[in-house]
């Protein structure tokens, strides 16, 4: 069983605890924030941390978690955390936990840059009956490169089991760099599993609607822009 704590800054754990399911993070130690005390995120110096759902608590989370380059959250039997990252930049890792049934993870993660990015996820789907959603999307502006990757894994166990991954992309020119991959490793035919992904480049038929109706190109692209991160 591995240690994590709760911090109140980088210097200071006021309560070391036993952390259940840690074995499946590549964070072995990091500041611990339970549903019960989701506010402490605020007070978090690190810039990592573990965010831990406990048993039938359901948490929507609208805190900014962009401060964060690394982050873990592990979900227990029957909870559901609602998160939305935006804006975000630089680079960000981010890895999912589901080792107890009924657990649902919906997470939607948008991108509009005005730096290069780098977003990693992955997510150990483990029990039953549990429901993994994350959707994707990106704005790279001219000159900037996008590398976005998403991998989960469904176990042998997670029967009855669903899991949706997209990751999509829409950029101004060629002058980027643009990777997007979500993958799937499912071990159990038991279960339903979607994965997507999409790069558009923006062209003059995108913007048509917006100039047809006397909207200056400038304000056209920042339209579209919004309105691709917006839109379903």
């Amino acid at each position: 069983m591995s240690i994590g704590c709760i911090a109140v800054d980088r210097h200071n754990c006021v309560q070391a605890i036993n952390l259940k399911y840690l074995e499946y993070s590549k964070l072995k130690w990091a500041p611990v924030v339970f549903a019960e005390n989701i506010d402490q995120l605020e007070n978090i110096e690190e810039d990592k941390v573990i965010i831990y759902i406990t048993k039938y608590k359901k948490i929507t989370l609208d805190y900014d978690l962009s401060k964060f380059t690394e982050v873990v959250i592990i979900l227990e039997q029957d909870s559901q955390l609602d998160v939305s990252l935006y804006p975000i930049y630089s680079k960000y890792s981010w890895q999912l936990i589901l080792p107890e049934s009924g657990a649902v993870f919906n997470g939607y993660v948008r991108g509009l840059q005005d730096d290069s990015l780098e977003f990693n996820f992955y997510c150990d789907q483990v029990a039953s009956n549990t429901k993994v959603l994350l959707d994707g999307k990106f704005v790279v502006n001219s000159g900037y490169n996008l590398k976005a990757l998403g991998t989960i894994k469904m176990y042998e166990t997670c029967v009855s089991s669903s899991s949706e991954l997209y990751l999509k992309a829409l950029h101004e020119d060629s002058l980027s760099s643009i990777v997007v991959s979500p993958q799937l490793e499912v071990l159990n035919s038991k279960v339903k599993a979607k994965h997507g992904s999409a790069i558009k480049k923006i062209n003059e038929p995108m913007l048509w609607p917006f100039l047809s109706r006397g909207i200056a190109i400038a304000d056209a692209l920042k339209l579209l822009k919004r309105s691709f991160l917006k839109g379903c």
